[in-house]
């Protein structure tokens, strides 16, 4: 193998570590999903707030997990038009049932069509809420 090669995966290798470690040690819950809505990734933090241990989500619909599932759908649109939507707030159901309102930001990553999404959630402080409000980035 080439110096360069040798070089290019070690770099490579410490970029993965990188992702890893921000992935499972991220305060906030981090959930990675198909364009179809299956869950491919979560973090523990991610499963822990929504009482589920992490091999329950991977596989399953995220939209399962939305109280209100047209908010899924709805969201998903607004996706297809940006890339990022920043401080959504949907409610969410636990794995006992009980309702969660978590604080999201939405990424699509790749061509919009295919490739996953990326969700990082903190769950947000009680207050009256009528209906989700997303910022758009573009």
């Amino acid at each position: 193998m080439s110096r360069r090669a040798f070089s290019a995966e070690a770099a490579l290798r410490e970029s993965e570590l990188r992702y890893r470690l921000l992935f499972e040690q991220n305060a906030a819950g981090v959930c990675v999903t198909e364009a179809t809505g299956a869950i491919v990734d979560c973090n523990l933090t991610f499963s822990t707030m929504l009482g589920y241990a992490r091999s329950e989500l991977i596989g399953r619909d995220a939209g399962e997990l939305y109280v209100r599932r047209t908010e899924r759908t709805d969201i998903l649109s607004l996706l297809s038009d940006s890339p990022t939507l920043n401080s959504v707030e949907v409610e969410l159901t636990k794995k006992d049932g009980q309702k969660i309102w978590v604080l999201t930001n939405l990424t699509l990553v790749g061509n919009r069509t295919t490739l996953p999404s990326s969700t990082s959630a903190i769950e947000s402080a009680p207050r009256n809420r009528s209906s989700f409000t997303p910022t758009t980035t573009f």
